[in-house]
């Protein structure tokens, strides 16, 4: 599978819990957690049979109880067989983030921080691989993309792989 990771930062500003009013708040913390709903809500209808994505990183500063965050940031990726949905999946959050910056109050960066191009597996590597399932399971096997980048990925330069 191809993937895409995106660093998307908030910038706000950074306060007295305790002072500065709820109207008047530019908490980036909680813009953060705006957009990762909004892509919560967007992603399912626009993705593919193997689509996956998840936000798996959070960071507030300064990370203090009794502080408005100035800034937040968190480390998103999504993953997908097939290049054209990778590409949906990035109009789509470039619009989510259009649409954060449009709504304020926080202003949101997004940096690509890696892309990785879809690998096809070897068609003849899998279908002995589902033969075998079959054989020893009959039923019981699902024929799939690698899904980690760290494997069939990484050695498709290399060699076949399934």
């Amino acid at each position: 599978m191809g993937l895409r990771s995106y660093r998307v930062r908030f910038f706000g500003e950074q306060n007295h819990a305790g002072t500065t009013r709820m109207a008047t708040r530019k908490d980036a913390g909680v813009a953060l957690t705006r957009l990762a709903h909004m892509i919560d809500e967007t992603f399912p209808k626009v993705s593919g049979k193997r689509s996956v994505w998840t936000t798996g990183r959070i960071d507030l500063d300064p990370g203090a109880p009794s502080i408005v965050p100035g800034e937040a940031s968190m480390l998103f990726q999504f993953r997908d067989e097939d290049v054209a949905q990778l590409e949906v999946f990035e109009r789509a959050l470039e619009e989510l983030v259009r649409k954060i910056n449009a709504d304020g109050p926080c202003r949101c960066e997004l940096e690509i921080v890696d892309k990785a191009t879809p690998k096809k597996m070897s068609p003849g590597f899998q279908d002995a691989l589902e033969q075998a399932g079959e054989m020893h399971g009959a039923g019981k096997h699902v024929r799939m993309p690698s899904g980690a980048a760290h494997d069939a990925q990484i050695m498709a330069a290399l060699t076949p792989r399934a």
